[in-house]
């Protein structure tokens, strides 16, 4: 790829460039607000600006915007939406005149998943039976998720409208890894997650007993007539996913025109070739590699006298010399003898980050005190 160009004015450019970025990149803005990058090139040197190339991201719905002219150029995620457009199907009642000039490379899947407690097979259950789901999903209701949700609840015969009529709940989130969602996937309040992203999320919910649901045969063949494509996920490519499962395609963030591709459009093409060549593809998830040989004991600080309620006198921290394979973690939680509701285990590094939660398994201790002996399998390198 050529260097960046040098000069004032492209230092300067540069400066107002990063300045909008953190603007818009606020972790406080909504996904719905001010958060939206459009880069126009153009001559300043006049009283008026004169704009020659506009390209922007934002919601799939800004292809009307390219088709009239109103920008050269945008990006969307992913590729299914702008088949779409051109296709006239799902959000665009007729063909659009786009074309993609360059891709850049993104892998992702979206996934349905909800708690086996609930006792949903299908989601024409929720619409037969009138299920009150508590749906965690997006904020933004023009975010492509949405689209994809109500495409595909429409094909079930309902819409979240009539969910929220009948009882059901929205828990809204900015990001797949919204803390909120976190949170809420680790305390139960929750039903189901509807959303891609899943390096952000998928293994907590694993991991928190959610499951992902597979989508009928025909409601497959329905939603690829639009331009969703249907894949498999192999086993174990998320910790926690123990079976192959068919889901939905959410890669690619195509850059696209009109088909006559104006001059200053045309002009990205060539430019595209170089920098999309200069990426490296985003890495489809491996599975993780289960460690052979006998286990070992990491840590024990399970004592052997008597216990009490009072919280430990200062925070409790472990230090490795290299990374392990953790496959078993064990507490306990006595109580006064009436032990505790089983939930998660969670371990956080020095940095910050939080590995689990892992959902639990309980058992009782002395005397019959119930679920006071907690115990996960993370089955996680740390």
């Amino acid at each position: 790829m050529e260097p960046l160009p040098k000069g004032a004015n492209f230092i300067r450019a540069k400066f107002l460039w990063e300045i909008g970025l953190h603007i818009a990149g606020d972790p406080a803005e909504p996904y719905y607000g001010n958060r939206d990058i459009c880069i126009t090139v153009g001559s300043g040197s006049g009283e008026r600006y004169k704009p020659w190339l506009r390209m922007s991201s934002g919601s799939p719905i800004l292809a009307h915007a390219v088709a009239r002219g109103e920008l050269e150029a945008a990006i969307v995620n992913p590729s299914a939406l702008l088949t779409q457009a051109v296709r006239g199907r799902g959000l665009f009642k007729e063909p659009l005149p786009l074309c993609i000039v360059a891709n850049y490379p993104s892998w992702d899947r979206f996934v349905f998943a909800v708690h086996p407690r609930l006792g949903i097979k299908s989601l024409a259950d929720v619409s037969a039976k009138r299920i009150a789901l508590r749906l965690s999903t997006r904020e933004d209701p023009t975010h492509s998720t949405r689209s994809l949700i109500d495409q595909t609840l429409a094909l079930y015969g309902f819409s979240i409208a009539e969910l929220e009529r009948w009882g059901g709940s929205l828990q809204l989130n900015g990001g797949p890894g919204d803390p909120r969602r976190l949170q809420a996937m680790s305390e139960g309040s929750v039903d189901a997650i509807f959303d891609e992203g899943l390096a952000l999320w998928l293994e907590p919910a694993l991991a928190a007993g959610y499951r992902p649901l597979t989508l009928e045969p025909e409601i497959f063949r329905q939603l690829g007539e639009i331009g969703w494509r249907r894949v498999v996920m192999p086993k174990g490519i998320y910790r926690g996913l123990e079976a192959d499962h068919a889901c939905i395609d959410y890669s690619a963030w195509p850059l696209y025109a009109r088909t006559d591709l104006p001059e200053a459009a045309s002009l990205l093409i060539d430019k595209c070739v170089d920098i999309v060549r200069s990426l490296s593809p985003t890495p489809t998830p491996t599975p993780a590699p289960i460690p052979t040989g006998t286990p070992v004991v990491l840590f024990d600080s399970w004592g052997r006298a008597a216990v009490t309620n009072v919280g430990p006198p200062q925070q409790f921290t472990i230090t490795f010399d290299k990374p392990y394979f953790i496959t078993q973690i064990q507490n306990y939680h006595w109580n006064g003898g009436q032990g505790a509701s089983p939930g998660t285990i969670s371990l956080r590094r020095s940095d910050g980050t939080i590995f689990g939660p892992w959902k639990v398994t309980a058992s009782s201790g002395s005397g019959g005190a119930p679920n006071v002996n907690w115990e996960c399998a993370p089955k996680v390198r740390i």
